[in-house]
């Protein structure tokens, strides 16, 4: 792989940050979006909202690469990816349905919370790993602070089912499994993840 083939100029630790501002902006518009809702120009009130705050802004002239992923993946999906599934990402997608019908027939509707709190970290982990496992084209620092983000919502999920294991104990046996295969699924990030930082030219 030639040494010019991708660009260097941002190194993983200040993609992390661009990726930590971003979560924040995210997670700003859907704080504001309920008070905003059926309101004229909703969508522009909020982006005001946000723009106003300074330490939200992506930092000016650095965030080609991410912005670049972003608009592939968007086109990736109005023209249809014919690219086959990463073997990890039908393994999450398993999970996050089995996850879904234990929701339904164990939490639900008292405890709904409970679950779709786990429900959302499977969703989140799903994006986020298939962004560091199908966009190979992208600049390595951000695929290697995309990896390591993997790994930081997959021990976040953790967590929670750990947590939730605890506080029912009907769900301690459907949590463990969970977390056995999660482990396996850990395993293999960090391998993609020593894969990509092996590939880095030098």
């Amino acid at each position: 792989m030639a040494s010019g083939d991708f660009p260097l100029s941002w190194n993983e630790f200040q993609w992390e940050e661009e990726i930590r501002r971003d979560e924040r902006r995210i997670n700003g518009y859907f704080r504001d979006l309920p008070s905003c809702l059926d309101l004229p120009g909703e969508e522009d009130m909020i982006y005001e909202k946000l723009f106003s705050r300074t330490e939200l802004m992506p930092i000016q002239g650095k965030t080609g690469a991410l912005r670049n992923w972003e608009e592939d993946e968007n086109n990736d999906e109005d023209e249809g990816n014919s690219a086959p599934t990463h073997k990890l990402l039908v393994q999450l997608d398993c999970l996050a349905v089995e996850w879904n019908i234990i929701t339904v027939n164990t939490l639900f509707p008292a405890f709904a919370a409970d679950g779709l709190k786990i429900a959302c970290a499977y969703g989140k982990l799903i994006v986020r790993t298939a962004n560091f496992l199908e966009e190979r084209q992208m600049d390595f620092s951000l695929r290697i602070s995309l990896g390591k983000r993997c790994l930081a919502d997959l021990n976040d999920l953790a967590g929670s089912l750990t947590e939730i294991g605890r506080k029912f104990e009907e769900l301690h046996d459907d949590c463990r499994t969970h977390l056995e295969m999660l482990g396996h699924i850990r395993e293999q990030l960090l391998l993609e993840l020593k894969t990509v930082r092996d590939d880095i030219p030098f």
